[in-house]
């Protein structure tokens, strides 16, 4: 599987994926019928309801109604952790340094256009890129527009008061930025105990992949996944797609990318998308369609009952001890 990174903040990618993938996995099909407790919600999201597993453990019969369930079946987790079957990969990029290290199958630096290594240009000629060669640097300068008095008429306008307000406020900010300076100055006052400049003024810099490079990324499925738990988790990564929103500052137009995707079945592989490369309109190829009426089948039985079944606690030694305590 390879992601194409278009604008992408730096950043682990691998937990960000897990958990959008949990989330777009169930809720929208769970929830046809109705709205699902709040318990149910953040289980899904996290994949349990308490940090401090259930003391009762594991049943044979909990385990195997768990892996034939679509849900439980690929992410597992609950109250008495189920376990899951998939395992996702962080976004890797597709260079020299990852192909030697074996982190990027060698078939990724074929040469065919497809997939390639990125180089740059040096006088020596064209040589690899290096990992830190990928991140680009982005400043945003913030301006205080009322500070500087950058649109005066509008400010007289929308304002109450507006020449007062103004000046107080500038005053204000001003005798922050001026007491600021002198606790830095002065020795006996600890950095963070200096006075904090005010308004809204200020200087952000992040740092985010350049734009264009390939990514290689990979989803395991355990051999019992049921083909009703890949057609799940072909659906989430369809949603995760659409979406165009991995690693942050996506308001700023980052996190965009196109993804060419293949899925490998018992030796059989199958292209995930339509196209060559899919984005915001990323639509699962006819090849993946029975995974997909198994996930959909699999989906149609799943009621908040059976699965907050798994999430709440059936209790343990903690528990029974605590019943006993309170009898006594």
């Amino acid at each position: 599987m390879a992601f194409r990174r278009s604008r992408t903040s730096r950043g682990t990618i691998c937990a960000g994926v897990s958990g959008v993938l949990r989330r777009n996995g169930v809720l929208d099909y769970v929830t046809v019928s109705g709205q699902v407790p709040l318990e149910l919600y953040g289980g899904i999201n996290v994949g349990a309801i308490s940090k401090s597993p259930d003391n009762a453990g594991l049943t044979v019969e909990e385990v195997l109604r768990a892996r034939d369930n679509v849900h439980m079946g690929l992410f597992g987790g609950g109250a008495r952790i189920q376990r899951s079957r998939y395992r996702v990969s962080d976004l890797i990029p597709i260079i020299q340094a990852t192909l030697d290290a074996g982190m990027v199958p060698a078939g990724y630096a074929n040469g065919d256009g497809k997939y390639w290594v990125p180089v740059i240009q040096t006088t020596n000629g064209p040589v690899p890129v290096q990992g830190y060669q990928l991140l680009e640097k982005t400043t945003i300068y913030r301006r205080d527009d009322v500070l500087t008095v950058t649109r005066p008429e509008e400010i007289e306008k929308f304002v109450a008061n507006a020449k007062e307000s103004v000046a107080e406020y500038q005053a204000f900010v001003f005798d922050s930025i001026r007491k600021s300076k002198d606790d830095r100055a002065n020795k006996d006052i600890k950095k963070q105990d200096a006075a904090k400049q005010q308004g809204m003024q200020n200087i952000m810099v992040y740092q985010q992949i350049v734009a264009g490079t390939p990514m290689y990324f990979r989803v395991d499925l355990n051999d019992t996944a049921t083909d009703s738990s890949v057609g799940l988790l072909l659906l989430a990564i369809q949603d995760l797609v659409r979406e165009q929103q991995l690693g942050g500052i996506v308001r700023g137009g980052l996190g965009q990318y196109v993804a060419d995707l293949t899925l490998t079945r018992r030796g059989e592989d199958y292209p995930v998308f339509n196209g060559e490369w899919a984005g915001e309109d990323a639509t699962l190829s006819a090849s993946v369609q029975k995974f997909i009426d198994a996930a959909h089948e699999g989906l149609a039985k799943l009621s908040v009952n059976d699965l907050m079944e798994f999430y709440i606690p059936r209790g343990g030694d903690k528990e029974k001890k605590s019943a006993a305590k309170t009898e006594d």
